[in-house]
């Protein structure tokens, strides 16, 4: 009995020590299942997503030298996605903007994105006045309307979801390059495996470059140079649930986290889920849609320093 409890012991001080639990799918390490599931979302064609991200930021330096404060900020997106037809793909956003200052006073923006057959739509649907910097008079006129973008070469669903309905050489990609590095198990939770994961970002940026190859583009120095300065002070860690049954990626949650050289940092809680993989969604297109007048737009960012 002795030795039985002396086993069970030192079991359990490896599993703790190593952080996780053996690979659940025979003949496949942590790493493969996990990737493997990157392969698979990246194929979907149609469905629903939800992301959340909350947390705080920390202004520069230069900036609180001048009194800007630290400030609460969250995002919040839920909607549909449908590329089955390449050149007809369809989109879906409900977004949710809040900042937080110091005096726990709440700023809200909220609002929709549509993009079908290239064409790229937004409505806003409230906002606060910021404090007086957004007065009402000037903003409500453009409630509830519909605006053209005009970004219909500019963008695509693939780019909004990063991770789903990808071309077949960014899945290939996804097939070469591991995103993330010291996977762990964790264990099950109802139809799904649960891994802790940590960015690699070496291979990010490995990603990265292949992806804008891919596009015909490339970064130059300056940007090469600011982006590897960004990634220095980037760590990303989290938890990702994956389907038993579709290998798929259910869910990816963690914590994001800025520290910049020059002062600025940023603590993010995120959560993304996705859904209804391939079935079918409809996207309907509303009747009466402006052009946004960019040069009011211009004027009213100047006008009040936004």
């Amino acid at each position: 009995m002795k030795n039985l409890f002396g086993i069970l012991f030192v079991s359990v001080f490896a599993l703790s020590a190593c952080g996780g639990l053996p690979s659940p799918i025979e003949g496949k390490t942590n790493s493969e299942i996990v990737q493997e599931a990157l392969v698979n979302v990246s194929e979907i064609k149609s469905g629903s997503y939800k992301i959340s991200l909350e947390g705080e930021v920390k202004p520069p330096d230069i900036l609180a030298d001048r009194g800007e404060e630290e400030i609460g900020l969250g995002i919040f997106a839920e909607g549909l996605y449908d590329v089955r037809d390449e050149e007809a793909q369809s989109f879906s956003m409900d977004l949710k903007l809040e900042m937080t200052l110091e005096d726990d006073k709440k700023e809200l923006v909220t609002g929709e994105l549509l993009m079908k057959n290239k064409d790229f739509l937004f409505k806003l649907n409230s906002a606060t006045d910021f404090s007086g910097s957004l007065p009402s008079f000037l903003v409500e006129p453009y409630f509830g309307q519909w605006f053209s973008l005009g970004l219909e070469e500019e963008i695509s669903t693939s780019s909004i979801l990063i991770g789903t309905a990808q071309s077949d050489e960014v899945r290939a990609l996804y097939k070469e390059v591991a995103l993330f590095k010291n996977v762990k198990f964790k264990g099950e939770e109802g139809d799904a495996y649960k891994f802790e994961v940590e960015l690699d970002k070496i291979a990010f940026r490995e990603f990265l470059d292949k992806n804008a190859e891919l596009q015909g583009e490339e970064f130059d120095q300056i940007s090469s140079d600011a982006f590897d300065e960004l990634m220095e002070s980037v760590d990303l860690e989290g938890e990702i649930w994956i389907d038993k049954e579709t290998m798929t990626v259910k869910k990816l949650a963690g914590e994001l986290k800025i520290d910049s050289s020059d002062g600025f940092e940023a603590k993010f809680d995120f959560v993304e889920e996705f859904g209804n993989f391939n079935e079918e969604v409809e996207i309907l297109m509303p009747e009466e849609v402006e052009d946004l007048n960019l040069g009011a737009l211009l004027g009213l960012e100047n006008a009040f320093d936004l």
